[in-house]
């Protein structure tokens, strides 16, 4: 299936024999409507929020480890925060994308 939208998303057009074929957009789409746009962006933001609030959870839980002297369990239990931050970081990026979709 992918082999067959690539085909439909691409044309070979022939230019000379030095040069052979090119490859190019079949057609160019406008600005995606920012009305079916913005579901998706809050969507997104919602999900930033959750991940960020179990970084923030976990930390808080590593941070009682480390105040009540358990420095080694403090530093296993925020292992943790790294992915979701991690997660956070792309599904920004994803957000900003579809963004600039809507406004190009």
């Amino acid at each position: 299936m992918p082999a067959v939208f690539a085909t439909r998303l691409s044309s070979f057009r022939s230019t000379s024999r030095d040069v052979r074929a090119v490859v190019g957009p079949t057609f160019k789409e406008g600005p995606m409507e920012r009305a079916s746009i913005e579901p998706a962006i809050k969507l997104i933001i919602a999900e930033v929020h959750n991940k960020l609030s179990e970084a923030a959870r976990i930390a808080k839980a590593a941070e009682a480890c480390a105040v009540a002297g358990s420095i080694t369990e403090g530093l296993e239990v925020s292992m943790d925060i790294e992915q979701l931050i991690y997660e956070a970081g792309r599904l920004h990026d994803a957000a900003s994308l579809l963004n600039r979709l809507a406004t190009d």
